[in-house]
């Protein structure tokens, strides 16, 4: 079964770069669509906001284990920078 991603988050995906969005456009499981598209996002997220991608997921993936679905908007990039930036102040 292909899924269908909406342009929207090819957007997100390529910086806005059309090119390489056909070649995102189907994946082969539904479930891997959308979680492509939700990494997608929210490794295009921290590069809009200056954060090394490889720091943000490595301490959400250490914290998420131990958190509850209400916490979890801790984790958004917008967020983790906040937190971050208040640490250090």
């Amino acid at each position: 079964m292909l899924v269908f991603i909406p342009p929207l988050y090819h957007a997100a995906v390529n910086g806005g770069r059309r090119s390489s969005a056909r070649r995102l456009r189907f994946i082969g499981h539904p479930e891997a669509g959308e979680c492509s598209a939700i990494l997608y996002t929210l490794l295009e997220n921290c590069k809009r906001l200056g954060i090394n991608p490889e720091d943000y997921l490595r301490d959400v993936l250490t914290r998420l284990p131990s958190m509850t679905n209400r916490q979890t908007h801790e984790l958004t990039p917008a967020n983790w920078l906040a937190e971050r930036k208040a640490e250090a102040a």
